[in-house]
Formats: C-alpha cells, sequence, structure tokens
C-alpha cells in the first residue's frame, strides 16, 4: 500500500513538470505511511481486543458450563446417596421390627408350652373328674342337643363314664327351662372308640353324628390362648 502511494505521487509529480525537493515529498509520504501503520496497528490492536473477549467469553462459558454440569452431578449424587439412606434406614427399622415380633412370638410359644406342659396335672389330680363333667356340660351347652355321644381319650374311659352320669343329670336339671320333654329326652352315650392322642378331655357329637365338637385339654388351652392374646402380649412385655 506504501509503495503505490509513492508511485502515485511520483507520477504526479513528472505529469505536472513540477518536481518539488525530494525532502518535502519524503516527509509528506512518511506522514502517510505512519497514518496507515497507525492505522493499521489500531485494527490489529482492535481485532486481538475483540479476540481476547471472545475468548474470555468462551472460557468463561465454557467454565460455566462446566460448573453447572459438575453441580447437577453432584445434586444427582447426592439425592442417590439420600435415596439410598433412607432406604437403608427403613431396613434396618423394619428388620428391627420383624426381629422384635419374631422374639415376642418366641415368648408367647414359651408360655403357651409352659402352660402345656402343666395339663398332665390336672389329669393326676383329684378334681380331675369335677373337671370332665364341666367339659360335657360346656360341650352340651354349645350343642344345643338332648342326645349327644361322648369319646374319652385312651386310657380315661372310666373317669369319663363316672362323668357322665353327674353330666346328664346337671344337664337335665339346667334344661328344664326348654321344656319336660326336652330333659327327659336327655341322652348321653359313651362312644367306646377312644381317642389316641389328648391329654385330656372328650369330644362330643350330636345325635346324628354331624357336628362334632373336641373339648379336650388342649384344644381348650388353644381357646384361651388366642382368646387372651392381647391380655398376654400385655403381660408379657410391658
Amino acid at each position: 500500500k506504501v509503495e503505490a502511494v509513492e508511485a502515485v505521487v511520483e507520477a504526479i509529480a513528472a505529469e505536472g513538470g513540477v518536481m518539488e525537493g525530494r525532502t518535502s515529498i519524503s516527509e509528506h509520504i512518511s506522514r502517510m505511511v505512519n497514518h496507515i501503520h497507525q492505522e493499521a496497528e489500531e485494527k490489529a490492536a482492535s481485532i486481538r481486543q475483540r479476540a481476547e473477549e471472545e475468548a474470555r467469553i468462551l472460557r468463561t462459558t465454557a467454565v460455566q458450563e462446566g460448573m453447572l454440569r459438575i453441580d447437577h452431578e453432584y445434586a444427582r449424587k447426592k439425592r442417590q446417596l439420600l435415596v439410598a439412606a433412607r432406604i437403608e434406614r427403613s431396613n434396618l427399622t423394619r428388620l428391627g421390627r420383624l426381629e422384635a415380633l419374631r422374639k415376642r412370638d418366641d415368648e408367647m410359644r414359651k408360655a403357651l408350652a409352659a402352660a402345656e406342659a402343666g395339663l398332665p396335672q390336672l389329669v393326676e389330680g383329684a378334681a380331675y373328674g369335677a373337671l370332665l363333667r364341666d367339659l360335657v356340660l360346656e360341650g352340651l351347652e354349645r350343642l344345643q342337643v338332648c342326645k349327644a355321644y361322648v369319646r374319652s381319650i385312651r386310657g380315661q374311659e372310666t373317669a369319663v363314664q363316672a362323668a357322665l352320669v353327674e353330666a346328664a343329670d346337671e344337664y337335665r336339671k339346667s334344661s328344664s327351662s326348654r321344656g319336660a320333654l326336652f330333659a327327659a329326652q336327655v341322652e348321653l352315650v359313651f362312644d367306646p372308640n377312644p381317642l389316641e392322642e389328648g391329654i385330656g378331655g372328650v369330644e362330643l357329637r350330636d345325635g346324628l353324628g354331624t357336628i362334632r365338637l373336641v373339648n379336650t385339654l388342649k384344644a381348650r388351652l388353644d381357646v384361651a390362648f388366642r382368646t387372651n392374646l392381647p391380655q398376654l402380649r400385655a403381660a408379657l412385655f410391658r
């Protein structure tokens, strides 16, 4: 660009026949060249400044995006850890409750086993005959029939037969409200086929043999145990 300017100036001087001093022309050219250099430097500085600003913006944007990604990843990991911690606490709580329930069930089974271990003492005592009578009467009241068949535990046939006599008399007296005919028809038949398993008590069937009522000591204990579960739990686990 500078060479072009010099060529133009010389052409103008030659064409006009006017030759000024070389010093004046050189100064004029130098000023133009300096102006061009200055303008070029300013443009270059402006370009450099814009490039640096764009680079700074790009770096800032990249850093911000990177920090956002890091924050997002951190938040995601934190949520995962919090969820895992909640699940772990829930599992531990559930396992603790299950273990507590298992221990309570074990204690309840031990209490039932201890009560069952004491049943033979009822059979061996002198009051067992009265207990058999009451078990027969209870069965009759539940069946609400005038005729019933009664089975005993093997080895207790004599005791049960004796209890049937007393039970029949008591049942007739308690059935007077049902009428004289019902009381007169009361009949307890001893079934000679004994129960092979059990500690004590009886089994009753109605006269048609369609209704069966197990009133053994073990059955009575199981009923009492289920019926009184809340009270037993309260007594064992205060």
